[in-house]
């Protein structure tokens, strides 16, 4: 009877340790402890959306709108009144026209902004500026501008626009400068980033 008994805690020995080798599969306790939390879901919100304890940010990203002076132009994506306190586009075509870049908030998707957050010295012909950022300083020939911040409602709209070289004029249909920027075959072209917060 002992003896069976003996013998019976030997066979449980052994099947365990065999049960424990293999679950590890010779990992350390660290990382089968790493690898589930791991896997987890992070607390932060992962895409345009970030949010950290009632903290919201957003940021829109996209190319320029194609055959447009008005090269960006959206809705506020939050649902109140929010904070613009980044603006950043970054240049891959050239315009064959001069311009002037003016971005801002308006109260529609092609109007004229009425508080600006981003302006550009004049853009000469052929001429890249690369990346411009708001409230950063920008090499020559452009400048991303004095305004740090723009508040902006959940029904205004965030734009930037090719403006007349001269005197920030909108470039309307038939405009000297349209062609450059607006037109079919223009090379204007580019992507933004814009950060809102509430």
């Amino acid at each position: 009877m002992i003896n069976n008994t003996k013998i019976l805690w030997v066979v449980v020995a052994i099947v365990a340790v065999i049960s424990i080798v293999a679950f590890f599969n010779g990992k350390t306790i660290t990382q089968v402890i790493q690898n589930p939390l791991g896997s987890m879901t992070s607390p932060w919100t992962v895409g345009p959306e970030f949010s950290i304890n009632e903290l919201n940010t957003y940021v829109a990203r996209a190319d320029f709108k194609n055959a447009t002076t008005t090269f960006v132009s959206f809705i506020s994506p939050m649902p109140a009144t929010s904070t613009i306190d980044l603006v950043e586009l970054i240049q891959t075509g050239l315009a064959t026209s001069t311009i002037k870049i003016h971005c801002g908030v308006s109260n529609s998707a092609y109007g004229v902004p009425v508080t600006d957050i981003l302006t550009s010295g004049t853009i000469a012909t052929s001429t890249y500026f690369w990346t411009m950022v708001n409230n950063e300083a920008n090499s020559f020939p452009v400048s991303g501008g004095s305004t740090a911040r723009a508040r902006i409602g959940p029904k205004e709209y965030f734009l930037c626009a090719a403006t007349d070289n001269q005197n920030y004029k909108y470039i309307g249909k038939g405009g000297n400068e349209q062609d450059g920027v607006a037109g079919d075959s223009n090379t204007f072209g580019g992507n933004f980033k814009v950060r809102f917060t509430r």
